[in-house]
């Protein structure tokens, strides 16, 4: 409280306490706690509290105050004559009445400052509380749940309710068991994704089912995903495409993608390129990403369209500025191959690797093959086997084969035989005419496995039939020296000159060879084989180190 010196002045802490009294009252009752003898370590508390826009309004404060203190002192009252009687009260008493005055009106002020000084900071928490609260609004998949809880202040010290399985189901049950629709869709996706509560497919499948038979387009989408994949209802692809055709038909992207994949592949309903275009086309207008993608590949192959580079390249532009990692990468293919656009390896790695770096396998092997090349990157050997584990690890063949070739090598990593092997052999079982002309040369030369010609004939046999040239000229080989199967020189002279026909210059001169020990119509017979081989399937040239475009791929549940 203010005090008065013996000659009746207030004094300089009691002038300042009153000078800065509207400060509290407009920024808080904290003034009146905190004392004002100390009024430096006081301001960095105000600035601290109400942040750096207070401080020169401090500042200027304590500088009148100082200013003040330079004045020369009030002079002091005159004394009250002797002959006039007191008012009230004794001049004795005078003083301390003052006092308890002073005191009643500063303890009321402090406590409205106090009461306004906490509705002041509840109203500076609410706005960003509410700011902070997610979108509880969307009911879209992988969306976050009917459920908003805000951020207190940092001057309440109240508890968040516990989310449990228990919440969500007091707060979405009854509602979706009154029927509303966007409830059980919303208790549906709950269980599905196990979104705060446990995950359970077949109660998911109920609520969509429940909210799909009252038309919301979402729902029949998801139901239409349970029965493609069989979570939570036995699988069953044409019931897949009826639900995935209401949900298309009233505008759903998702579930128009989905029914283009369906066209697409056949499953669920008769196969049809140009209906799957049509389906991809709705939903790639919409922003869809997968449906950009996929239509670009149709444009690509000139499946269900007319082929056309241009508007192949257009939609996995748009596909691959949204993020879609298979546009990424197969607009990397475009510029490595310089399809409608200039090639441009620079700008193929850049695609790669964003593709690469999103997990993508097939982004991941051509980025590899542009480090183990040094094509728009500088030749790193190490570098291109780190990105081909990755896509090996996730099953792809090019990239298990390119791995296998490192370790027989010994390029990028310590040479390995037995480990090539390993690789060899993931990917020839994947099918890899590469890798199975390869793992027979393994074979063959006992190089990292136990020699063995059979084997090394049967790799050979599988790639020759895919038209790998090597594999081909291989099998060959030992239909001629007999190795691994009976001498047969038209077999051989057969080989040879599928092989010689895609360039293969040592084939044609060894089928040369074979010739001049065969009569003529052997070598007719030889030449009537490798036509009719021609003609059943034609022979594709050389595997190269990029893969293709990817195929459609069928509309994730938004995991």
């Amino acid at each position: 409280m203010a005090e008065e010196d013996s000659g009746g002045r207030e004094s300089q802490g009691s002038s300042l306490w009153l000078r800065l009294i509207p400060l509290a009252t407009a920024k808080g009752a904290d003034l009146l706690r905190s004392g004002v003898t100390d009024f430096p370590k006081w301001s960095r508390a105000m600035v601290y509290q109400f942040g750096e826009p207070i401080r020169p309004h401090l500042d200027r404060i304590w500088a009148e105050v100082q200013d003040e203190s330079q004045k020369p002192p009030i002079a002091p009252r005159p004394p009250v004559p002797e002959d006039h009687p007191p008012a009230i009260v004794s001049g004795d008493e005078c003083p301390r009445r003052r006092r308890w005055s002073i005191a009643v009106v500063l303890a009321l002020t402090g406590g409205l400052l106090l009461g306004g000084g906490w509705f002041w900071r509840k109203a500076r928490t609410a706005p960003r509380a509410r700011a902070e609260a997610p979108d509880a609004t969307k009911a879209t998949p992988g969306s976050t749940p009917d459920v908003a809880i805000a951020e207190h202040g940092p001057w309440e010290d109240f508890a968040k309710p516990e989310v449990t399985d228990d919440f969500i189901l007091r707060y979405h049950l009854p509602r979706a068991e009154k029927g509303d629709a966007e409830a059980q869709l919303l208790l549906g996706q709950d269980y599905y994704f196990g979104r705060l509560i446990s995950q359970d497919y077949v109660e998911a499948a109920k609520w969509f089912r429940k909210a799909a038979d009252q038309g919301s387009a979402t729902a029949q989408w998801f139901l239409g995903y349970c029965y493609h994949q069989g979570n939570g209802v036995s699988k069953n692809v044409t019931e897949a495409a009826k639900w995935y055709r209401k949900a298309a038909e009233q505008g759903d992207a998702s579930a128009q993608f989905s029914l283009g994949v369906c066209y697409a592949d056949g499953v669920g309903v008769p196969k049809d390129a140009a209906e799957a275009v049509k389906w991809y086309r709705k939903a790639a207008d919409q922003g869809n990403a997968g449906a950009q993608c996929n239509l670009g590949w149709m444009y690509d192959k000139g499946e269900g369209v007319a082929k056309d580079s241009a508007e192949a390249v257009k939609w996995y532009r748009k596909a691959a500025e949204q993020g879609d990692a298979s546009a990424q990468c197969n607009l990397g293919v475009c510029y490595t191959d310089g399809v409608r656009v200039p090639k441009d390896a620079a700008e193929a790695v850049k695609w790669y690797r964003k593709a690469a770096e999103q997990g993508d396998a097939y982004g991941q092997y051509n980025l590899g093959v542009c480090y183990e090349k040094g094509e728009g990157v500088p030749k790193d050997s190490a570098e291109a086997v780190k990105w081909y584990r990755k896509a090996a690890d996730q099953g792809n063949a090019g990239a298990q084969h390119n791995l296998g070739v490192c370790y027989e090598k010994g390029e990028g990593v310590p040479k390995d035989s037995a480990e090539a092997v390993k690789w060899y052999r993931e990917a020839a079982e994947q099918g890899n005419a590469d890798a199975q002309c390869n793992l027979g040369v393994c074979y063959f030369k006992g190089q990292g496995v136990r020699q063995d010609y059979v084997e090394a004939f049967k790799w050979f046999r599988k790639a020759a039939e895919q038209g790998n040239a090597y594999g081909q000229f291989n099998l060959g080989t030992m239909h001629a020296k007999g190795e691994g199967v009976p001498q047969n020189d038209v077999e051989a002279y057969k080989w040879y000159s599928l092989a010689a026909a895609q360039g293969l210059k040592e084939s044609a001169e060894w089928r040369d060879w074979v010739s001049q020990r065969m009569a003529r119509a052997e070598i007719v017979e030889g030449q009537r084989k490798a036509a009719a081989f021609v003609a059943r399937q034609e022979a594709p040239g050389f595997s190269g180190g990029f893969s293709t475009p990817t195929p459609p791929r069928f509309a994730d549940a938004g995991l």
